[in-house]
């Protein structure tokens, strides 16, 4: 069995693109291709075929794919079986995590696993949601932690389970009026505001600008900043108001230094996920024991922030 080359095999299915597959599993796109090649040839057939700018399996390629993925997983599961059976145990972890989640949740997370299972080494990689899903394909990563709104779509063959929701709020100064009042502030009062905000090719603006049309406004937009930390410092010395997600500014509410104000029609269905591989019982021990950790700390809360 030349694990190699059906890894390639499938990776190309997956993502239906010979870069993509090398960037995936960190060869060359010719490593790759000469991979597809020699299984081909074993096998007497033809198994990718391109369409437009895409590549599909073939027929063969359909009929072999389940058995390349069986025989993958098998062999996953006999390193596994024999690392246990030597009596070596793997006590590291790798996770994953998107950017919003390492800076405001994974932290926290960390600091309570380690007081729990502190015999396991845990070491973090940070990229976008879609890389950190790719490392986890590739084997480079254990889990994932992603930030994912309600019309994300989850990966074949991926668990995800919803950990934390992360409304957005509007957030405001602890010496603005709208700190002392109970409820959304109405349309009339948000157009006088001058509002900071993400650049527009971010989540939060797009919907912060949906909401802004179905109430009919054109608010003033006094700063558009890429980072975060200098939008929420600006609210704080009251150079405007903004919106961003209810976790971003946990830190900072409970501090005092700004009020959040919930706004029911302004929401991205946007939630903090695990996401890792299907295959449960070939897992290594250290992964297994994260996942049933961190599923259990938080997947039955009724909360939006860490606690």
């Amino acid at each position: 069995m030349d694990v190699v080359k059906l890894k390639a095999f499938c990776t190309v299915a997956r993502l239906k693109s010979i870069s993509r597959a090398a960037e995936a599993l960190y060869y060359t796109q010719p490593a790759v291709s000469a991979q597809i090649r020699e299984l081909e040839n074993t096998y007497g057939a033809r198994l990718f075929r391109r369409v437009g700018q895409s590549i599909e399996l073939t027929a063969a390629g359909e009929a072999l794919l389940p058995h390349a993925t069986g025989l993958l997983d098998l062999f996953a599961r006999s390193r596994t079986l024999v690392s246990e059976a030597v009596g070596i145990t793997n006590r590291s972890l790798t996770i994953g995590v998107s950017s919003m989640p390492s800076i405001h949740v994974l932290p926290q997370i960390l600091a309570e696993f380690s007081r729990t299972c502190s015999d396991i080494n845990v070491s973090i990689t940070v990229g976008n949601a879609s890389r950190i899903e790719d490392l986890i394909s590739s084997g480079s990563v254990d889990v994932g932690i992603v930030g994912r709104t309600s019309g994300s779509r989850n990966r074949p063959r991926f668990h995800s389970v919803a950990l934390l929701q992360d409304p957005l709020v509007l957030i405001v100064p602890p010496d603005h009026p709208w700190a002392a009042q109970d409820g959304e502030p109405p349309a009339a009062e948000l157009a006088e505001q001058r509002f900071i905000l993400p650049p527009e090719n971010t989540l939060t603006r797009r919907a912060v600008e949906r909401w802004f049309r179905h109430l009919g406004l054109r608010p003033t937009l006094n700063q558009e900043l890429a980072n975060t930390e200098a939008i929420k410092r600006m609210v704080i010395h009251g150079h405007g108001v903004s919106v961003l997600g209810r976790l971003v500014v946990a830190m900072e509410e409970e501090a005092g230094w700004l009020h959040t104000i919930p706004c029911q029609s302004l929401d991205l269905n946007r939630s903090i996920n695990l996401v890792y591989p299907q295959a449960d019982d070939s897992l290594p021990e250290a992964v297994q024991t994260f996942c049933q950790w961190i599923t259990e700390r938080y997947q039955d809360r009724d909360q939006d922030v860490l606690s």
